[in-house]
Order: structure tokens, then C-alpha cells, then sequence
């Protein structure tokens, strides 16, 4: 797994307050708006990027010290965090997270580093939110929205039309999707009654819960979560050191 990608690894609204989206415009402090409180803001994702660079350990092969991911996924890593907490503590849901000696090993990064605990504990809310989530019924809307994805991937086998393509899908095939379609159907609602804003220098971020392989041999969600919306007009900014 590329590097750059370990940690999206560990760790898918209607209306618009003004003020929030002015202010993701406007504020350079702001990553995101949850409402119209700023909730995760630059001075955060600095506070963890550079912890983070204070405890990176030496690559086992190079011996150099190499950060692993980009702003945009600690940016993305904190949006998500405090969308989970919110919806589980809504719920009257805590976790606890487990050891991470696994995710600490993964980024070389020393045990106590904030990002560890910060990536540990949103494991731990997906985990204890799947398992609170009850399968559900696959429908033609998911079934659709499935063939649309990979379509735009490239050209499925033999062309099929959504018909064909649907009638192909067996009822084994649902079973293992209805998990994954549960667990999106019980958080997007509450996620989307958050009304994050996220501001346009960064990705608006996503939980892929369902993937399969691309064309291309690249990870196609196939159904995932989405974070929010972009809090201005401006096109992400994807090349943040």
C-alpha cells in the first residue's frame, strides 16, 4: 500500500447558514464548519501534523525519516473523527480504543504520537457503528447507484444495461452488500444533519465502506459516506505538503 495512503487505510445539505460559508471563504483558520461552529480548524490540523513530524521514526528500509500522508488526509482524518463522535455520542454511544501499536507501526510513527490515538479511536467508531448498524434490504436505487460507479470506471464486460447488470447480481451478492448499505443508510442522515462545510483548500472527505478493484487496479468505493460539502465555490487544493 502506498504510502501516502496508510492512512485513509486506518482511518462517505440542503441548506446553507451564510456566515458558515463566508466564512470558509474567508478564514484561512477554519478546515470545517459544523453548522456554523468552526469546529476543526488549521490551528488543530497544525497542532497534529506537527506532533506528528516530532515523532516520525526512520523507515526500516531507507533509514529516512518521510512523512507519510499529506494535509489533506489529516484534514480529512479530523472532519471524519468529530462527525463520528457526534453521531455516536448523539446515540449515547463511548469507545475505547484499542491498542495501537498496529497503526503506530503502519505510519513509523512512535506509540504516543497524537495521530496514532486520533486514527485508533476513529477505527473504533466505525467498528462499534457497523456493528450498531442493521443490514438492509438492497434496493433498485442502490443497485442503480452501484452500476453507475463502476460504469464510470470504465466499460463493464459485454456492455450490459442497468437491467441486465441487475439481474446478474445474486442474492449471495446482496447479502454481502446489505452490511454496507446498512451501516451507510444509518449514518448519512446524521452526518448530513450536521451541515459540515469544509473549506475548499481541502478535500471534502469520504468513507468508503464497500470497494472493489477499478480498471486501472485502483480502489473503486462502491458505497461509501460523504463528509460534508465545500464550504466556497473554489476548486480543493490536492497538492498540500
Amino acid at each position: 500500500m502506498p504510502r501516502a495512503r496508510r492512512l485513509a487505510a486506518f482511518v462517505a445539505v440542503a441548506a446553507l447558514a451564510v456566515s458558515a460559508l463566508t466564512a470558509c471563504r474567508s478564514a484561512p483558520d477554519a478546515v470545517s464548519y459544523f453548522g456554523p461552529a468552526k469546529v476543526v480548524t488549521e490551528q488543530e490540523l497544525q497542532w497534529v501534523w506537527d506532533d506528528t513530524e516530532a515523532r516520525l521514526q526512520p523507515d526500516p528500509q531507507t533509514g529516512q525519516k518521510q512523512m507519510p500522508f499529506e494535509r489533506k488526509d489529516i484534514s480529512s482524518l479530523l472532519i471524519r473523527l468529530e462527525a463520528l463522535r457526534k453521531v455516536g455520542k448523539d446515540q449515547g454511544l463511548t469507545v475505547t480504543a484499542q491498542s495501537a501499536a498496529e497503526i503506530a507501526q503502519s505510519l513509523n510513527l512512535s506509540p504516543d504520537a497524537e495521530l496514532v490515538g486520533l486514527a485508533a479511536e476513529f477505527q473504533a467508531w466505525v467498528t462499534l457503528l457497523k456493528q450498531k448498524a442493521a443490514p438492509a434490504t438492497v434496493t433498485d436505487e442502490d443497485m442503480r447507484g452501484i452500476f453507475e460507479r463502476l460504469s464510470a470506471a470504465g466499460p463493464l464486460p459485454g456492455n450490459p444495461t442497468f437491467e441486465q447488470f441487475a439481474a446478474s447480481i445474486t442474492d449471495q451478492d446482496k447479502q454481502s452488500l446489505a452490511p454496507f448499505i446498512g451501516l451507510r443508510n444509518a449514518l448519512q442522515p446524521r452526518i448530513d444533519a450536521l451541515d459540515i462545510k469544509v473549506n475548499p483548500r481541502y478535500p471534502v472527505p469520504t468513507l468508503p465502506l464497500y470497494t472493489v478493484q477499478g480498471p486501472k487496479g485502483e480502489n473503486l468505493p462502491l458505497i461509501e459516506v460523504t463528509f460534508g460539502t465545500a464550504g466556497g465555490d473554489a476548486v480543493p487544493v490536492t497538492d498540500l505538503a
